[in-house]
């Protein structure tokens, strides 16, 4: 079996776009790539791929991570506008793994370094990422995607908490 460093040299783009890129492959995608994508929408179909956030989940356990806590600092009772409006304000706190996301390219480094030779500690809690950070996805991202049901395949509504899915199911 190949070792995960020889896979990682093999499939590298480091370099690929030039020393100074934080792209990575979001360099592909290319306006016109763009406009084919949206030329395969056949529906307006919506698939809701969400999971609830609260006390209670989604957070499964490993111990370093708490699930989401929500706080009212305001509810509409509190107080009163002069023209007699009344809000709710609130916050929720919560490790970014209990949502959708997407990670950055310096979301994993592997020998003191990430994507593209970056040094590792060019992330810190306080500065957060100075290289490599999610916001060099931006103006966006848009392309076509493969939605696999890999539960209903499976003849369930949901799939357990400890299903691994297999490479065979993805095929």
């Amino acid at each position: 079996m190949e070792s995960f460093k020889d896979v990682g040299k093999r499939l590298s783009n480091w370099g690929r776009w030039g020393d100074d890129d934080e792209r990575g492959t979001l360099n592909l995608i290319q306006p016109e790539h763009v406009i084919a994508a949206a030329k395969c929408v056949r529906s307006g179909k919506v698939f809701e791929l969400s999971i609830a956030l609260g006390s209670s989940g989604p957070q499964m356990g490993g111990g370093w991570r708490i699930n989401p806590v929500h706080l009212m600092t305001l509810v509409p009772t509190d107080m009163e506008t002069p023209d007699k409006v009344r809000f709710s304000d609130d916050y929720l706190f919560l490790p970014l793994q209990s949502a959708t996301q997407w990670d950055s390219l310096a979301h994993v480094s592997y020998d003191d370094h990430l994507y593209n030779g970056a040094p590792a500690g060019t992330v810190t809690a306080l500065g957060g990422a100075a290289r490599d950070s999610i916001d060099h996805a931006m103006p966006g991202m848009v392309g076509r995607g493969v939605l696999l049901d890999i539960a209903r395949l499976n003849g369930l509504d949901w799939l357990e908490v400890d299903h691994v899915i297999e490479p065979s199911e993805l095929s």
